[in-house]
This record gives structure tokens, sequence and C-alpha cells, in this order.
């Protein structure tokens, strides 16, 4: 998938199950995106400071030593405006707060289904997209993000990653 100056999209996953991290990623490609893989918080961080210019950050708030909240604000402050998708299979009012009021785009509590999820992340690029065209002088109309066929805004998530 291209973004709207013609260059390819690219998505940063941090999960620390391998299993689910690989089935996300291979998911997120087949929709198009190159996808980076993380299996921790600081693998994540790594991956940022390394020069990636990612559209979106997909994390697990519960990835690794580093945590979760201190991720995000650490993304917010090196990379302000890129969106960050949290998954949480335990979520704690504190995390949940904590990540909201750290501007994360949503916040989905497992289990999810894996389509469901892929859209999150289609608005999350959107929202990037419209951010990156407005600070070049565009106006939020021009640009255009591809929805999946079949899928609704505002749809139940729920159910295990597929």
């Amino acid at each position: 998938m291209t973004g709207g100056n013609g260059e390819s999209i690219r998505i940063l996953v941090a999960e620390g199950n391998r299993r689910v991290r690989e089935d996300l990623c291979r998911h997120l490609r087949s929709r198009g995106y190159m996808v980076a893989a993380a299996g921790s918080g600081e693998a994540l961080l790594g991956l940022t400071r390394e020069g990636g210019d990612y559209a979106v950050v997909l994390m697990d708030i519960n990835c690794g030593r580093t945590g979760g909240v201190d991720v995000i604000a650490e993304l917010n402050r090196t990379h302000p405006g890129m969106p960050v998708v949290v998954t949480d299979a335990e979520p704690s009012v504190e995390s949940v707060v904590g990540s909201l009021r750290s501007g994360v785009f949503e916040y989905v509590i497992r289990p999810y289904e894996i389509q469901d999820l892929a859209d999150v992340v289609t608005r999350a690029v959107g929202r990037f997209e419209a951010k990156k065209q407005e600070a070049a002088g565009m106006t939020a109309e021009s640009v255009v993000v591809e929805r999946p066929a079949g899928r609704q805004e505002g749809q139940a998530r729920g159910g295990e990653p597929s």
C-alpha cells in the first residue's frame, strides 16, 4: 500500500508473543503494508531511532520490560503525531487511562479479530496521511485511504487473532 505521495506505508509492530507478532505482520503485509517487527518496547524504540519513518505503531502495552506508557511517551516525544495503536490482554484502569492520556489512537482489548485490528490500523494510517498532507499544505479532503470492502466503521471487535 502506498501513501498519497507514492511511498510505501510502513507499520511497526511490537508484540512479545512471537506467534501473534508473526500473524499480525503477515496479515498487514497481505494488505500491502511494509511491516517491521519488534519483540519488545526496547526494540521498538531502537527501530524508531535507527531512522524508521513509520506511519503507525501497533504495540502490545505489556511488551517487554519498558512500561508501555513510557514507550508511548517516548514515541510522542521523538515522533509527534505518529498514531499509536495499543493492544492489551489484561487491561487495568491505570494502563487504559495512562495510554489514552498519552494520546494513543486506539486502545484495543484482546481478544480481537485480526481483521478488525487491521481496520483500526487502516484508520490510523488515514490520520497519519491526512496530517502529513496538511503539513505539506494540502487539505484533508484530498487524502484518500482505502477501506477494506465489506467492513463498516464501528463494528465490534473481539475474538482470537487469526
